[in-house]
């Protein structure tokens, strides 16, 4: 995993097909820009360009408890 990743996952939705679903968590808001800067990342939205769309969304957690305990 990249330095500050902690979840990475890719999965096809169901609901909508061709539509993938990507979610991610990152420690911290610099590790996540430091991703995006890339090289592979960078090649990635290049080469992908004009052939996808995108909705990215992102939340912010400022507060983190067990869900089920």
């Amino acid at each position: 995993p990249e330095k500050g990743c902690l979840f990475y996952a890719v999965n096809p939705d169901a609901a909508c097909p061709g539509r993938l679903v990507i979610a991610e968590r990152w420690r911290d808001q610099s590790s996540l820009k430091a991703h995006l800067e890339t090289p592979e990342v960078l090649t990635f939205v290049h080469n992908w360009q004009g052939r996808m769309r995108s909705e990215i969304q992102q939340y912010q957690a400022t507060h983190e408890e067990t869900f089920l305990g």
